[in-house]
């Protein structure tokens, strides 16, 4: 089996880095201490056949200070911007909730608290109901500038820097700091099928961009505490000062089975 990974030169960077793992490069641990490895997000969540990939989702682990985020109107708005604006659509849809009353299931940054049932200042929608609220959280191949160590749990942790929400994170350069956004990702399997067209098996290690704004989609890393925030060490891969900064994007070349290739956007 071959895998085509893309990689990209950056400036030097300064300091310790990391990349959160993909899901088929994570270890999965039940709490009978047995574990899963190298599976998809659908395959891991036992989904339908029919559910081609799922959000590759982060959740950083909540540990004290604000465990959501409220989208006051400048946040919004500035967040809006990081995506390019002008796709109301894929803004509609990027911050989905879903809703209790509704069982929908499209909850990934904003959890029963998104665009059906929230105000939000873009859309001009739901305007007496409190704001839309986001958990703050990263996805597979998103990176982190690590600056520090914490016990979260019963795990070891990082302390990474992210985006406090009551400065003004308008005057951020988030080009240079690059590190305090992430590219929303999905975990795809992909259906091998035999000759008279019958399932074999699934390729489990894909991660693709999310559909919205055109595969474009750029939100910021937000902080807990300040400007830090802080995730397991066993989700983080570290980086060498000199290594290649990974895509967070990995495409099938399995001849009859390819599927598209995204750009490394860290390039």
């Amino acid at each position: 089996m071959q895998i085509k990974i893309s990689i990209a030169h950056k400036p030097a960077r300064e300091g310790l880095f990391g990349v959160i793992k993909l899901d088929y490069d994570q270890r999965w641990y039940n709490d009978d201490g047995t574990y899963v490895e190298s599976l998809s997000r659908p395959t891991r969540n036992g989904a339908a056949m029919s559910v081609r990939g799922l959000p590759a989702t982060a959740r950083f682990p909540y540990v004290g200070g604000a465990e959501t985020v409220i989208l006051y109107e400048p946040l919004e708005r500035w967040m809006y911007s990081l995506c390019g604006g002008n796709d109301l659509v894929s803004w509609r849809s990027l911050l989905s909730g879903g809703s209790p009353e509704s069982g929908k299931s499209a909850r990934f940054f904003s959890d029963f608290a998104g665009t059906e049932t929230n105000r939000s200042f873009i859309l001009g929608t739901n305007p007496d109901a409190e704001p839309i609220k986001v958990k703050p959280m990263g996805c597979g191949g998103t990176m982190i500038k690590i600056i520090g160590e914490m016990n979260i749990g019963h795990e070891e942790g990082w302390v990474f820097e992210a985006v406090n929400p009551f400065e003004d994170f308008t005057k951020i350069n988030m080009v240079e700091k690059f590190w305090l956004s992430f590219h929303p990702t999905n975990s795809v399997r992909i259906a091998i099928t035999d000759v008279r067209g019958y399932f074999v098996n699934w390729l489990e290690y894909i991660s693709e961009p999310f559909h919205q704004f055109d595969g474009r989609a750029l939100l910021p890393i937000l902080a807990q505490n300040g400007r830090e925030n802080y995730i397991q060490k066993s989700r983080v891969r570290l980086l060498s000062p000199t290594e290649l900064i990974p895509s967070p994007y990995l495409n099938s070349v399995v001849s009859g089975f390819e599927t598209p290739f995204y750009p490394n956007p860290y390039a």
